[in-house]
């Protein structure tokens, strides 16, 4: 066995979330983890229009030679869903060798070790922690976020596919539910910010489980171009009279996203997710009733809905599919991205 020592990073979409999957991916290859260095998040070194990095070391054992494990590290990031663009641009996913026992080889396909990991204090400063030795002094924008407990199996994960909206349409949420809280006083309201279209709720999955749903989504969006959506009209389920749920309903694009939203769903059907009994219902959620209005309230909401029947809201342009997370919290929900997924067509 040959002791080696791995940089890991990422600055794409749930970039913790990546480096454990690159981890698992290397078991899977050979590539036994021994110990792992505390997360660090690092600000862009060599191209700096980009977001922050997320980086570790960890510190592994293989019986791969050094060019299978190049290969092996390669098919990782490729698993992971890495694109090839520009030089030190951003990445979802980076696997680098740093060192592979006492190896010392220059070649255009591998150099051992490092040629840069000396000039990089994302990698100096994990791999001193690593060795218990100190860290260099670097005036570097690098901080702690987590200890090596990172690598551990993490609870299930609370998750949902859905499509993003504008921050225009936002704001036109936000000015309906300012108009419509006189009139809808028992009402947990959805902060503005938060608002999406739902396409399939997963519910708590399992973090191994991710990779497939990823795989799922990825294939749900393939050939599916770009489209628009136009929102119009506020109304409720099931009934104005006794409502449970305030929506912003949908004018235009309907057909194109309930296609889309057949293609997730059988592709998450493939891998075991139950489809939803309910017919789709695309709509934008304003709010939740904890119980119904009194006849008198309900009266009201009805009039101020009917002002509201012909209003015209935002276009927005479809260009993805996310994946996301869920974390609920007193104060209510908190989303993250797990994954993106571009219609290109």
């Amino acid at each position: 066995m040959a002791q080696v020592y791995l940089g890991l990073g990422s600055n794409l979409g749930h970039r913790r979330d990546k480096l454990r999957r690159a981890l698992a991916s290397l078991e899977r290859h050979g590539v036994h983890l021994l110990r792992a260095s505390s997360l660090y998040e690092t600000s862009p070194m060599y191209y700096g229009e980009q977001p922050a990095f997320l980086n570790a070391v960890v510190y592994a054992e293989t019986e791969l030679s050094p060019e299978q494990l190049l290969d092996a590290a390669k098919s990782v990031e490729a698993e992971l869903g890495r694109q090839e663009r520009f030089r030190n641009g951003p990445r979802e996913i980076d696997v680098d060798i740093l060192l592979y026992a006492n190896e010392c080889r220059a070649s255009p396909e591998l150099t051992l070790p490092h040629p840069r990991m000396l000039e990089r204090p994302f990698v100096q400063i994990p791999l001193a922690e690593l060795r218990g030795e100190p860290a260099a002094d670097t005036s570097a924008e690098i901080r702690r976020v987590e200890g090596p407990a990172w690598t551990k199996p993490e609870p299930s994960i609370r998750a949902f596919v859905a499509i993003d909206v504008s921050d225009e349409l936002r704001r036109q949420v936000a000015n309906v539910q300012a108009a419509l809280r006189p009139v809808a006083r028992d009402v947990i309201w959805v902060q503005p910010e938060l608002c999406h279209l739902t396409l399939q709720f997963l519910g708590s999955v399992p973090p191994p489980a991710l990779p497939a749903i990823v795989d799922a989504c990825r294939a749900a969006v393939a050939g599916t171009s770009p489209f628009e959506l136009r929102f119009g009209g506020v109304g409720t389920f099931p009934q104005v009279r006794r409502p449970r749920v305030l929506w912003i309903g949908l004018t235009a694009g309907l057909d194109q996203l309930s296609r889309l939203q057949q293609h997730v769903q059988r592709q998450l059907a493939n891998i075991g997710f139950a489809p939803e009994e309910r017919p789709f219902s695309p709509h934008l959620t304003l709010g939740r009733f904890r119980q119904p209005p009194r006849r008198a309230d309900a009266s009201a909401l009805e009039a101020a809905l009917q002002r509201y029947q012909r209003t015209k809201f935002a276009t927005v342009s479809v260009a993805g599919v996310q994946l996301m997370r869920s974390v609920l919290h007193p104060s209510g929900p908190e989303y993250s991205v797990i994954e993106s997924f571009p219609l290109i067509g």
